[in-house]
């Protein structure tokens, strides 16, 4: 097929997976464009950057930016648009930093490492400006929430995407689908299933934590798919070149053979024995709009329609939690670390009550035979069904969308939908109470037992 334009939103559905990028491009769908969020947050980084500095905020308006690149003055928010090997090209980027007689690229990032998509997204925006004829530097700059690092824009570094590009991606084969975590809301979800290959041909890619620096150590290692990984002997040399091998080849064992591996000795803590149940879940935007609490018998929204409000419904909502003291259950980091930053800026402990988050004690003592340990995939592997299908971004739309229109209807799915995540957070609990009272296949493993699968002796 002929491709015609690409976005930064293109780039996007590339690396979660090429084949939703070209069926994407084949049935003209359009792509989500950037979250506002997501814009805010990377806002917040780039203004740290430009702290001090003159810039233009060109807000991803594309006369805005042809105006300051010709006075040569450092934006925010360029929006770069041209021709590339016959195709329409679009890069919204974070900022251009103009110093001495050269332009910098700027691209903030939110992830642990650059991957991929921020290499493709810089060259593609340097490609662009050299084009016409922009004096460029020859290295972009990767602003961090914690750390900065810069990248050669040389021509031994460019991504395999540009070489797709250069050759019209023609003669690229069968494209397989990523089978991550994407696939759970992709409209192209059933047409995939009949193609996905066999677990043990499947890329390393296809578990859970693997970094781009993994990948790409494993490639120089001749490991490619999952039944390479666990082929591979395990020797002191491959322990130092693959960080967390040993890890990774219990994932890959655990995912080919459909079973769940558990360290021997594992035990529900006994606390979870106790008191009433509190199942809880968080919906936000730039900032938490929706604490969900989820009881036995009852579902409780405090909701924050308007910034001006958020101080009263938290408070609220504090007072609440200090008043039915219990066990309270989330999954993952996040409703523990807003928990944290409310009480100290309103005052209100919590102290009456345990927080429990239900991912972490599953990482630390157990490997799923999942690819993703989010809450949707192992609620779901589990046999939990969501009663609308929002997902984190789709949710926010839907709350400014209420905000803006007052629709009950938008506000009804919302809070259907945060009822869901609190839902499978009782789910997982329950689970990891009992494992063996779901009819999934259990194994628990001593360590002798596990180093065994590690080296390839069980």
């Amino acid at each position: 097929m002929i491709i015609r334009s690409i976005t930064n939103e293109d780039l996007f559905n590339f690396y979660e997976c090429p084949r939703r990028f070209f069926l994407m491009k084949e049935n003209g769908f359009s792509s989500i464009e950037m979250d506002q969020s997501i814009k805010v947050r990377h806002f917040e980084i780039a203004r740290g950057f430009f702290d001090g500095k003159p810039y233009i905020d060109a807000d991803w308006d594309r006369q805005k930016t042809l105006e300051a690149l010709l006075r040569r003055e450092s934006l925010l928010f360029p929006l770069l648009t041209g021709r590339l090997y016959e195709m329409d090209v679009e890069i919204k980027m974070g900022g251009l930093h103009w110093c001495g007689d050269q332009y910098t690229l700027l691209l903030p990032f939110l992830s642990r490492e650059i991957s991929d998509r921020h290499r493709t997204t810089v060259f593609l925006a340097h490609l662009l400006l050299k084009e016409v004829g922009i004096p460029m530097a020859e290295e972009a700059l990767f602003l961090g929430r914690s750390r900065n690092e810069r990248l050669k824009l040389s021509e031994n570094a460019k991504p395999n995407f540009i070489a797709f590009m250069e050759r019209g991606f023609e003669n690229m084969g069968t494209v397989f689908p990523a089978t991550s975590k994407a696939c759970i809301s992709c409209v192209f979800g059933n047409q995939c299933g009949v193609i996905v290959p066999e677990k043990r041909d499947m890329p390393l890619k296809a578990l859970s934590g693997v970094t781009t620096s993994t990948l790409a150590a494993a490639e120089l290692n001749g490991i490619r798919t999952l039944d390479d990984l666990l082929k591979k002997p395990l020797t002191q040399d491959l322990i130092e070149k693959i960080k967390g091998i040993e890890k990774l080849k219990l994932k890959a064992y655990a995912f080919i053979n459909d079973l769940v591996l558990i360290a021997k000795g594992f035990e529900a803590p006994s606390e979870w024995a106790r008191g009433e149940d509190l199942y809880f879940d968080i919906e936000a935007d730039v900032t938490p709009y929706l604490f969900g609490f989820r009881t036995r018998d009852d579902y409780l929204p405090f909701l924050v329609k308007e910034e001006r409000y958020y101080e009263r419904v938290t408070r609220s909502m504090l007072r609440f939690l200090n008043l039915r003291a219990r066990n309270v259950y989330h999954f993952f980091e996040y409703e523990r670390k807003v928990l944290d930053q409310l009480q100290q800026k309103t005052q209100i402990s919590l102290d009456r009550i345990q927080l429990w988050d239900v991912y972490d004690i599953l990482r630390r003592n157990m490997i799923l035979p999942i690819q993703h340990y989010s809450l949707k995939m192992v609620a779901k592997w589990l046999g939990y069904e969501w009663k609308v299908n929002l997902e984190g971004q789709k949710s926010i739309r839907h709350f400014r969308q209420w905000k803006e229109k007052n629709d009950h209807g938008v506000l009804r799915a919302i809070l259907q939908y945060n009822e869901s995540d609190c839902q499978a957070t009782e789910i997982v609990k329950r689970w990891l109470s009992d494992p063996t009272a779901f009819n999934i296949p259990v194994r628990y493993l001593s360590k002798d037992e596990e180093h065994g699968i590690i080296v390839g002796t069980q």
